[in-house]
């Protein structure tokens, strides 16, 4: 497997970070109501860019797969490394780490969050999943420079 940061890997971070800020504006503008248009349109910009960079890095996690099973010898070296014993537990270990985190320390705030502001509570969702993806490839990465 490939021990450097992979490109849709900025694009999930970019768009992460970007909807993150929207989210965050979206929670300044619920605390502070009354606040001028123009910040209604820069958290909606935030919104959208952030799911277009999250999107775009999916399809172009998608489009390399698909490139590289298309030829015959990257297609058997991309299921060697898929399947090695040692890839498979760096990908385990990073999926126990995220959900340890998020299990016992995200959701219980996320759910007070979301029972107290109900209207934003599709963006703290959205939010959430993208958090999940984002330290997933964080930990991916940490735990393959580690071995």
């Amino acid at each position: 497997m490939e021990k450097r940061i992979h490109r849709y890997f900025i694009f999930y971070a970019a768009g992460f970070i970007i909807f993150t800020l929207g989210t965050v504006a979206a929670v300044i503008y619920e605390i502070f109501a009354g606040i001028s248009i123009p910040f209604q349109i820069v958290i909606g910009i935030c919104y959208v860019l952030g799911l277009i960079f999250f999107i775009v890095g999916r399809i172009y996690d998608f489009f390399k797969l698909n490139q590289i099973m298309k030829n015959q010898d990257s297609s058997k070296q991309y299921i060697i490394d898929k399947f090695d014993e040692r890839n498979v537990s760096i990908r385990t270990k990073a999926k126990a780490k995220v959900f340890n985190l998020f299990a016992f320390n995200v959701f219980p705030v996320l759910a007070i969050l979301m029972y107290f502001m109900n209207t934003l509570a599709l963006f703290f969702i959205l939010n959430t999943y993208m958090a999940f993806i984002f330290t997933y490839y964080f930990y991916l990465t940490k735990f393959q420079k580690q071995l």
